[in-house]
């Protein structure tokens, strides 16, 4: 069991494989990209195996992940506003230069104006 919150590597981990024992389709292809890549060779990774896991072969997996970060994440961005003339919300409304405005790309990812999955 993995117990994480969702903003870390457990936590990625932990949502990725979740949504992959939902589809079969999909968990079988991140086992034939490990499979393929020989992770499961006995002593992978081991410390002092002097063998190294090739995760940069994980690209399927890799892909995964990302989704559940972009899906999941809870994160959120602190910016200020560097244009001496603000920062236009919608007409009319400014939020003027060196305010500070708080952003959250998991909104953003959910809207489909911005992110359209379709």
């Amino acid at each position: 069991i993995i117990l994480a919150t969702r903003t870390n590597t457990a936590g990625v981990l932990a949502w990725t494989f979740a949504q992959l024992c939902g589809d079969e389709v999909k968990m079988a292809r991140v086992e034939e990209e490990l499979k393929s890549t020989g992770c499961f060779e006995k002593g992978m990774g081991d410390v002092g195996s002097g063998k190294q896991y090739p995760h940069k072969e994980f690209t399927y997996l890799d892909a995964c992940m990302k989704e559940s970060v972009r899906s999941y994440s809870n994160f959120l961005q602190f910016r200020k506003v560097m244009k001496p003339e603000g920062f236009e919300v919608e007409p009319g409304k400014i939020v003027p230069q060196n305010a500070l405005i708080c952003i959250s790309p998991a909104e953003s990812h959910h809207d489909e104006e911005v992110y359209n999955i379709g």
